[in-house]
Parts: structure tokens; sequence; C-alpha cells
């Protein structure tokens, strides 16, 4: 049903006003760690405790689109929060089409290309979230976690 908004604003306000009610009542934890990928220093385990995280779910979008959807949406919500979870599905499903699999999809690696050309820019760190679970998608990502550097 969301294909039926031609907007991209449009469309990603309305995937995210689907999840506005179950966000509202979790907690999404903070989980950033340091560069090195290992144990959070000291300073981050002060972070990971408490803390604002937010959730922009960028699903039916497309490699065209996103740009002026993450312009409008993740800088807002890095102000707000201390992390910020940009959702884009690893793109497993799609093996034909304008959004076939692109060694992770088109929307996942659109979503690093602008993370990576506005890394410096922004003043923001990211990292590839990993599907823990052992499920499908164990070995690939889906979602970025974005934060500002932390000086």
């Amino acid at each position: 049903c969301f294909h039926f908004f031609p907007n991209p604003i449009e469309r990603f306000n309305a995937v995210n006003q689907h999840h506005k009610s179950y966000l509202a009542s979790v907690t999404i934890p903070k989980c950033f760690e340091d560069s090195g990928g290992s144990t959070p220093t000291n300073r981050d385990k002060s972070r990971n405790t408490g803390g604002r995280v937010a959730l922009l779910d960028v699903h039916f979008q497309s490699g065209k689109t996103i740009t002026p959807v993450l312009n409008r949406f993740l800088n807002p919500a890095l102000k707000r929060n201390d992390e910020v979870w940009v959702v884009t599905g690893s793109g497993h499903h799609v093996m034909v089409g304008h959004q076939r699999r692109e060694g992770g999809g088109v929307l996942f690696n659109a979503v690093k290309r602008y993370l990576e050309d506005r890394e410096a820019e922004m003043a923001l760190e990211f990292r590839i979230g990993k599907d823990t679970s052992g499920g499908k998608n164990k070995s690939s990502g889906g979602a970025f976690l974005v934060r500002k550097k932390v000086s």
C-alpha cells in the first residue's frame, strides 16, 4: 500500500507512521561501539546507558528518492537523539527489476554511499547493522547505526 504514495516524503511519513505506536511503547537501546569495533570505551559505556535512539525506516524508497528523504529527516533526527537507526532492508528478496540486489540491495548501497559522502560534512559516523539472530540475513546488513561524531 505504501507504493500508492508517489511523493517520497509522503511515503516516508506513511511508512514511519505505521511504526509510531509500537516505537512509542519500546526503548531502543544505545549500542554504538568505539571505532575499533571492540568493547565500548569508558566514555562510550556512559553513552550506552539511557540516551535517545530513533529509527528511520526507508523501506519503499529507491536509490533515486533516498537523498531527498535523508536530507530532510536524518539531520533533525541526529539533533534530537544520540543514535539513529536507518533501516533499509538487506535487499535479499528483490531479485529482478530496478531494485534488484546489488551486493546488499540498491537501497542499502544508496544509503551507504549517502553516509560515506556526507560523513565529514555532517560530522557523523556510522556502522552497518548485522542480524545476530542467526536468521537469513546473519551475514548481511539491512540497517545503519548513525551518530554525530564524539569529540
